[in-house]
C-alpha cells in the first residue's frame, strides 16, 4: 500500500482555534534556543538552533520526519515545536514535542498533539504512533494519556507510550496490543 511521506509538495499547516502548526523558518531560530534539541542535546545559542534545525530539515527532506513550529493563532507567538521523528518503519511514527515553559499547563501541547495525531492517521496513514518520555516527566506523560496513548514499556528511565490507529476498517493486525 502506498502511503504519503515527507517531503510534501507544500509543507502542511495544521490549525485549530488556538494554535497553528507551520514550518520552522530561519527567522524563527532566535525564539527557539530554549526548546531546540537534537539527539537529546539542547541548543545553547542561536548557531546550535540553526545547526539542529538544518539537520531536522534534512531529515524531513529525506522522508524521515516532519517538524512543526507551534504558534498562537491570536498573537503569532512561538509556543513550541512538535512532529514525527526517526522515520516511519512498518507504518509506525514516533512523536516528539517541546513547549516553552511560559506556555506549559495551558493545554497547548495536548491540542498540538491531537493535530499531529490526526495528520499521522489521515495523511501518513500510520498504523501506530509512539511517544517516549522520561519517567520523571509527569507533564509529558499526562499529555500522552490525555491523547489516548497507553504505556507500553519502561527502558532505563524512559517510558514508551503507544497508540493504534483509530481506523477500525484496516484488515491488518494492529502493532499495538
Amino acid at each position: 500500500m502506498k502511503t504519503n511521506r515527507p517531503p510534501f509538495t507544500s509543507f502542511p499547516i495544521l490549525v485549530n482555534n488556538r494554535i497553528i502548526l507551520r514550518e520552522v523558518l530561519e527567522s524563527d531560530y532566535d525564539q527557539l534556543i530554549e526548546i531546540s534539541f537534537y539527539d537529546g542535546i539542547q541548543a545553547k545559542e542561536i548557531i546550535d538552533t540553526k545547526t539542529m534545525n538544518e539537520r531536522i530539515r534534512n531529515d524531513y527532506l529525506s522522508g524521515n520526519s516532519i517538524h512543526w513550529l507551534i504558534t498562537s493563532v491570536t498573537t503569532g507567538e512561538v509556543l513550541g515545536t512538535g512532529g514525527f521523528y526517526r522515520g516511519f518503519q512498518n507504518r509506525i511514527g514516533e512523536i516528539g514535542y517541546v513547549l516553552k515553559k511560559v506556555h506549559q499547563g495551558k493545554g497547548y501541547m495536548t491540542e498540538a498533539l491531537n493535530l499531529i495525531l490526526n495528520f499521522g492517521w489521515e495523511k501518513l496513514e500510520l498504523l501506530a504512533i509512539k511517544g517516549v518520555t522520561s519517567t520523571y516527566n509527569q507533564a509529558s506523560k499526562n499529555v500522552l494519556w490525555k491523547s489516548g496513548f497507553k504505556e507500553s514499556e519502561t527502558i532505563n528511565d524512559e517510558v514508551v507510550f503507544l497508540i493504534s490507529s483509530p481506523d477500525k476498517t484496516q484488515n491488518k493486525k494492529s502493532p499495538v496490543g
